[in-house]
């Protein structure tokens, strides 16, 4: 018995003193930094949504109007060498165009009709803009708007996330260096601001030579929040 309560308090000796060593221990040096970097998306195609519109008091001259200025549009961009999936033309959408004017029922829909349709296009060669440009805005009876988009968005987002990520780490390791020290392991790597942290308004080299910048590229600015233990 006397042999058991040595052997119990030599190990509780030895958990307080271990417990007194880590308390003693002083909380692990850092460096926080924030690394920044942008990249530019370059345009591969432009979306057309043209919204053509025709009215009337008979269904059928309301449709001939609508499938001329569909006629019209498809032909003239044929010219300039869009074709086939490039260019779908959407349901016809009947409505009686006075309804909420005047208040008439259903059974006046004949009397005055409104047809609408939309047609989309898929412009592959961005330089052909002005050109598409020129185009729609001789037709009439329509409304029309573009998107640009590109097919390397989310390559060119993470190459740049690697960008600003090699950016903390050099900050860091130069702001070490000048007092001596080097930085360690990484203690926390973040896409969104840590409690706390405000995203940076610096200024970020940007190589104006690039092939990728022009006005129809799309900026892509990305900032990362790292945490180093310093050495």
């Amino acid at each position: 018995m006397k042999n058991v309560c040595s052997l119990v308090i030599v190990l509780a000796l030895t958990c307080s003193s271990m417990a007194a060593t880590e308390a003693q221990q002083p909380a692990p040096r850092t460096i926080s930094v924030t690394g920044t970097a942008v990249g530019f998306v370059p345009a591969d195609a432009i979306i057309w949504n043209i919204t053509l519109k025709s009215t009337g008091t008979e269904l059928s001259e309301v449709k001939a109007l609508s499938d001329k200025q569909v006629k019209w549009i498809v032909d003239e961009l044929t010219k300039k060498g869009i074709q086939g999936s490039d260019m779908v033309i959407g349901i016809p959408k009947i409505q009686d165009a006075r309804l909420a004017e005047d208040g008439r029922t259903a059974q006046d829909i004949s009397k005055h009709l409104s047809l609408s349709r939309t047609v989309t296009v898929r412009q592959r060669d961005p330089k052909q803009f002005a050109g598409i440009l020129d185009v729609l805005t001789r037709g009439t009876g329509y409304t029309m708007n573009y998107t640009v988009v590109s097919s390397k968005t989310e390559q060119i987002t993470k190459e740049t996330m690697v960008k600003a990520t090699q950016a903390a780490k050099d900050k860091a390791s130069a702001m070490a260096a000048v007092l001596g020290a080097k930085i360690g392991n990484v203690l926390s790597i973040n896409e969104y601001p840590p409690a706390g942290w405000k995203v940076p308004d610096e200024t970020v080299p940007i190589d104006e030579n690039s092939s990728a910048i022009g006005a129809d590229a799309e900026k892509v600015r990305t900032t990362v929040f790292v945490t180093f233990e310093l050495q």
